[in-house]
């Protein structure tokens, strides 16, 4: 049916928060602009027949440090118009993780401190240097191919995941927290919000980055550290949800 107008209504006032009456009917909320806590909103949709349709959700705002972020924790299903809380990124609060300096930089370090090390061994201690007759360095990038290609759980929480949800797993007031989290029960909301991301958080998709198998695996470092116990994820279970 075709939409005539769609009214939102927040927090159980009688006035319109917004009303709009052009396509695209997209209800966009900027956490900024709205208090921190929970909050209710009703979206009132007006069809061109004469009929109306009426969709209720339940949000959350945070405010901190000057960041604004909303989660979403009701929404109907099928419902005709889209809403969506503005994500930090696109207000440039928020940087996405830099690969550069948690992946690239990491592994020229470690290379640079082998170099160094063989060489002060080779010019400081001649006998040492006699017995070692050769020294190879494995690259981040050959290691993965040894092995299949597949990194560890735990390699890729590190190269992505620490920079939001810190090595401890206890994330921040933005970022949730992983140690004792019992969404992470659920095998499948883990999957897809690695795979998708979360709509109106600052989670990203790695659907493009990651492999089934990168995220089986990260997924299950997830699940069995900082005293989780929900069993492995197989990368059947995410080529499923893919």
């Amino acid at each position: 049916m075709d939409i005539l107008r769609v009214e939102i209504f927040l927090d159980g006032s009688n006035e319109p928060f917004d009303t709009i009456t052009k396509a695209p009917f997209t209800v966009q909320l900027d956490p900024a602009q709205l208090s921190e806590g929970e909050h209710s909103m009703v979206v009132t949709t007006y069809y061109q027949s004469g009929e109306v349709g009426y969709h209720d959700y339940v949000f959350d705002v945070q405010h901190n440090n000057g960041v604004f972020v909303g989660y979403m924790n009701r929404a109907p299903l099928h419902a005709p118009v889209q809403v969506e809380l503005v994500d930090p990124m696109e207000r440039g609060e928020l940087s996405r993780p830099d690969l550069m300096r948690y992946a690239v930089l990491p592994v020229l370090l470690f290379l640079l401190i082998v170099g160094v090390t063989w060489w002060l061994a080779y010019i400081g201690d001649q006998p040492v240097s006699d017995q070692v007759s050769h020294i190879e360095v494995i690259s981040k990038a050959a290691a993965a191919e040894n092995t299949g290609g597949v990194r560890s759980g735990e390699a890729v929480y590190a190269e992505l995941c620490i920079p939001c949800h810190g090595p401890e797993g206890k994330g921040s007031d933005v970022f949730p927290a992983f140690a004792g989290n019992a969404d992470l029960g659920d095998a499948n909301l883990v999957i897809t919000t690695i795979l998708n991301g979360r709509e109106g958080t600052a989670m990203i998709s790695w659907a493009s980055q990651l492999s089934d198998e990168e995220i089986a695996a990260v997924a299950s470092h997830i699940r069995s550290s900082w005293g989780n116990d929900f069993g492995e994820i197989t990368s059947d279970q995410v080529s499923a949800l893919r």
